[in-house]
């Protein structure tokens, strides 16, 4: 959402003193036309006389809406820092067989462990009536799957 922000010349912001006027507000030099806006309760100018932006820098504290971690997490000094801000990296997971482990990702599951179904290769169409070693070798593939019990 944005808000329109009244202009005020800065006359009648003496000197553009921290604390003086609220964040967002804009003021005007009448004498330069360079443009200050009142960031984190400070002034700074934004744009110049000449219409050219200014280069600003923002630090982490004058943004007021980010919170701790956000703040610990845009001054990190490193990766490893800025998984510590968010608390990433400090898993007890631990790789296993049992209900309160992680499978490790090398392993191949059992079609009970799997609990889904994995394709099969393809079976060619016949072009005559099935036969019985049509039909059983589909039902092998069904049951390789999982997708039926085996017999």
């Amino acid at each position: 959402m944005y808000l329109l922000q009244q202009t005020v010349p800065v006359e009648a912001v003496p000197a553009l003193v921290a604390g003086v006027g609220y964040v967002g507000q804009i003021a005007t030099d009448p004498d330069t036309d360079d443009v200050y806006v009142n960031f984190g309760g400070q002034w700074t100018k934004l744009v110049a006389g000449n219409g050219e932006p200014v280069q600003m820098t923002v630090t982490s504290a004058q943004i007021t809406d980010a919170t701790s971690v956000g703040r610990a997490v845009l001054t990190a000094a490193d990766q490893a820092a800025a998984r510590t801000a968010i608390g990433a990296g400090t898993s007890n997971l631990a790789i296993g067989t049992t209900a309160t482990t992680a499978m490790a990702g090398n392993k191949v599951p059992t079609n009970t462990q799997r609990g889904g179904v994995l394709q099969q290769a393809a079976i060619a169409n016949v072009a005559a009536a099935p036969t019985q070693g049509d039909f059983n070798g589909l039902l092998t593939a069904l049951r390789a799957a999982g997708i039926l019990a085996s017999a």
